[in-house]
């Protein structure tokens, strides 16, 4: 089972643990030699797939994290 682990953060005001939301994650779950990254950028979430150590490019338009992540899943299902 895939899930998220968040590593990057944006929020204002004085308190790093007030007003402050996820902007990145780290799929963790994947198959061995498999990684990936989801993340807020330009408005829409994106994600960023490496195999074996060569990654990909950003890409994709979705409307939330888990979206992101969903697609991530569905396309480990067509590979298998």
């Amino acid at each position: 089972m895939l899930a998220l682990h968040e590593y990057m953060w944006c929020g204002e005001g004085p308190g790093l643990n007030l007003n402050r939301r996820a902007i990145a994650f780290e799929v963790v779950g994947l198959p061995e030699k498999r990684q990936a990254w989801i993340a807020d950028m330009n408005h829409r979430w994106q994600v960023l797939l490496a195999a074996n150590g060569v990654y990909g490019k950003w890409g994709g338009r979705y409307r939330s994290a888990d979206e992101a992540l969903a697609a991530v899943n569905a396309l480990l299902e067509r590979e298998q």
